[in-house]
């Protein structure tokens, strides 16, 4: 599957993400298409990315499979100031 497939499944189907976007119903459709057929290779387009970003971060990662980490359930994110960077 596409990653573009993945996100728009696990984010409710292209009319949910039509409204986090603000696009046409219809674009959701071309970004699962492949470049040969006018799409744009399984890709959402980087000017949508900040829409995805305004989610809750639980749902934009989980759209990710879990594959990113999820810093709402870290206690720590390690800094400068931590003893394994000294």
């Amino acid at each position: 599957m596409d990653p573009a497939a993945g996100i728009i499944k696990k984010l409710g189907g292209e009319a949910r993400v039509a409204d986090i976007t603000g696009t046409a119903f219809t674009a959701q459709y071309r970004w699962q298409h492949d470049k040969s057929r006018g799409g744009t290779g399984g890709l959402i387009p980087q000017a949508h990315h900040r829409a995805f970003a305004r989610l809750r971060p639980r749902a934009w990662y989980s759209a990710y499979g879990g594959g990113i980490p999820d810093p709402a359930g870290r206690a720590h994110f390690p800094g400068p100031d931590d003893a394994r960077f000294i």
